[in-house]
């Protein structure tokens, strides 16, 4: 993978390589499209490696179908005229959920501005569908993709993961179904890899500044005796409220402004 500018270890570079648009569900799936395309594509063509082969011109992810060895993509169902002439690799996402690791998700608070940060981790799986017409070669194309995934997991996690590579689960032979279109699918062979995957998820908010301008309080105490009378006569008025500016009361006020 040293030929791509992806693989420096330098972050820039690898969010140059690997773009977010914000929508993680999908750039997950595009990091590992790319990933899979880059390692394949050093696999050496002719000797069974399942060299991949990319298109020409400036669109990215696209194939050369004549010269590649192996189908990637995360698009289904493909037909049986591209896998009855090579093996293919299609990527599957699972369901995705937040865990709710705390209470509210709260990681800090500004109590002067009221900015309050959380974050959450979110936990999710992929599979990568491992098809060709003989069962041992899907069998070989998984524990590659398997060990691909083990190998190249911190590579991984800086184009974008919080965490993978820990669990990775290779499946059992069994047909395409659905995943190939076309009257032979009983003839194709898939081999599942799945792996969870994790994402961690900050967010903020800031209360409207606007609503609140100033807090104002005021306190009215008097001064009593220890039978609780007050020290002073006329201080409070017949409900036993302080009057305010009468000998005796004491006034603490606070003005908070923006």
């Amino acid at each position: 993978m040293s030929h791509r500018p992806g693989q420096q270890e330098n972050y820039e570079i690898w969010e140059q390589y690997n773009p977010r648009t914000g929508n993680w569900l999908s750039d997950t799936k595009d990091i590992l499209i790319r990933f899979f395309q880059d390692v394949f594509h050093q696999e050496p063509p002719g000797q069974g490696r399942f060299h991949f082969e990319p298109g020409a011109g400036d669109e990215q992810g696209s194939t050369d179908e004549k010269a590649t060895e192996l189908i990637i993509s995360d698009q289904g169902p493909i037909n049986t005229d591209s896998v009855e002439r090579r093996p293919a690799i299609i990527l599957s996402r699972g369901p995705f959920a937040y865990a709710n690791t705390s209470l509210d998700q709260l990681l800090l608070q500004d109590f002067g501005t009221g900015k309050r940060t959380h974050t959450d981790l979110l936990s999710g799986s992929f599979t990568v569908n491992c098809i060709s017409r003989t069962g041992l070669e899907a069998e070989k194309l998984s524990l590659m993709v398997a060990k691909l995934i083990r190998i190249y997991r911190r590579e991984l996690q800086k184009a974008g993961f919080f965490y993978l590579g820990a669990q990775v689960n290779i499946g059992t032979e069994s047909p395409a179904g659905a995943l190939i279109s076309g009257d032979s699918a009983e003839d194709f062979i898939v081999v599942p890899v799945s792996f969870p995957i994790f994402y961690q998820e900050s967010w903020t908010a800031t209360p409207d500044s606007n609503l609140l301008k100033a807090i104002g309080v005021k306190i009215l105490a008097t001064t009593v005796r220890f039978d609780g009378s007050p020290a002073v006569p006329g201080s409070v008025d017949e409900n036993g409220i302080p009057i305010e500016g009468a000998e005796g009361v004491i006034v603490q006020a606070w003005l908070v402004e923006e």
